[in-house]
């Protein structure tokens, strides 16, 4: 019996709330850190259980730095997601370079020189990070393309094998037919299923008769091995490419969101002749919100709005009174018949 079924509910039937308690509490034990290697801790990420974050954000989604776990608000996860890493490499940058001018009055709120050290730190980090994403990418559109040639001759090989099988009347020995093809888990069984079944020696020697080589047979082996490894390679990829987007997604709004908080201390420390510089409009280089057009004035009435006064209808010319229409001339005999119709 499960444990909750004990505390005041019937037996078998575990109390709900006692039973989402525990669902949420394996959900937060099993939710797994974020590793960040050769990255440094920057304000925005707060000790995992302490209380720097937002009414809201619950524990945080968790980082690990090293050997501490970190909180990190989610909302900058969802606005990093807004800016490329180009775009908050050269924000920071450009912090960089005007803080010594400001750091004096800067430092109290823990912009120091030892945080402008780890900001350029973890600035190159992000780059390295997305530089070698771009790279992962740029290869496995290359294997992709080596891989689709492989399938390409993979599926001419299964068929004209499978179409030879068939001919010969000795189908019934594979399972797989022309039509599995379609697919590439169709293909790769289909050549596995030749390559292995062809081992036998009688029925090798029934293959070598119709016409299959056996350079078709080594081929087929070499492509299914191909194939199956080509899947691992691809899965393995697509793996790392999400571990990868990850780690850059986290960096991004660790740094995002020191700036955003160096930005709000700089607009409340800084005369106003400076705090500008630390916007983030022209950090990130955003367009400026424009305030919407007013509505047009509705049109008011006037007087002698409705019709034109009596000067305006005197000084009106009169209009030309126009002429009837004049008669249609019939044709000669449509006048002869109307005459004939008359009566006498």
């Amino acid at each position: 019996m499960h444990p909750a079924a004990s505390r005041g509910s019937p037996v078998g039937r575990p109390d709900a709330r006692a039973l989402a308690g525990c669902i949420q509490v394996r959900r937060k034990e099993a939710m797994t850190p974020i590793v960040l290697v050769n990255f440094r801790p920057l304000l925005c990420l707060v000790r995992r259980g302490g209380s720097g974050l937002r009414r809201g954000a619950a524990q945080g989604v968790p980082v690990r730095i090293g050997e501490r776990v970190y909180a990190l608000d989610p909302s900058l996860l969802e606005r990093a997601d807004a800016f490329s890493t180009d775009r908050l490499y050269q924000a920071g940058l450009v912090v960089l370079a005007n803080l010594p001018a400001d750091q004096e009055r800067l430092s109290a709120s823990g912009f120091t020189v030892a945080w402008a050290a780890d900001l350029r730190h973890d600035l190159e980090v992000m780059h390295a990070l997305d530089l070698q994403r771009r790279q992962a990418a740029m290869t496995t559109q290359v294997q992709g393309a080596l891989g689709e040639t492989a399938e390409q001759e993979a599926e001419a090989l299964a068929r004209r094998l499978l179409l030879l099988i068939r001919s010969a009347g000795v189908h019934s020995f594979f399972v797989h037919r022309v039509s599995d093809l379609r697919s590439r888990k169709g293909r790769l069984a289909a050549l596995v299923e030749v390559a292995t079944k062809a081992r036998v020696p009688a029925l090798r020697q029934v293959l070598l008769d119709i016409g299959v080589g056996e350079g078709d047979l080594r081929r087929a082996e070499e492509l299914s091995a191909l194939l199956h490894r080509g899947r691992g390679q691809q899965l393995t990829a697509l793996a790392e490419q999400r571990t990868e987007a990850q780690v850059l997604r986290a960096a991004k709004a660790i740094i995002l969101g020191d700036i955003m908080r160096l930005s709000s201390v700089a607009r409340a420390e800084l005369p106003a002749g400076r705090w500008q510089a630390y916007q983030m409009l022209r950090l990130l280089n955003l367009p400026r919100r424009r305030p919407p057009a007013p509505p047009p004035p509705a049109a008011t009435p006037t007087e002698g709005a409705a019709g034109p006064g009596p000067a305006e209808t005197a000084a009106a010319p009169a209009a030309e009174p126009t002429a009837p229409p004049a008669p249609v001339a019939l044709p000669a005999r449509h006048a002869a018949a109307r005459r004939r119709r008359r009566p006498r």
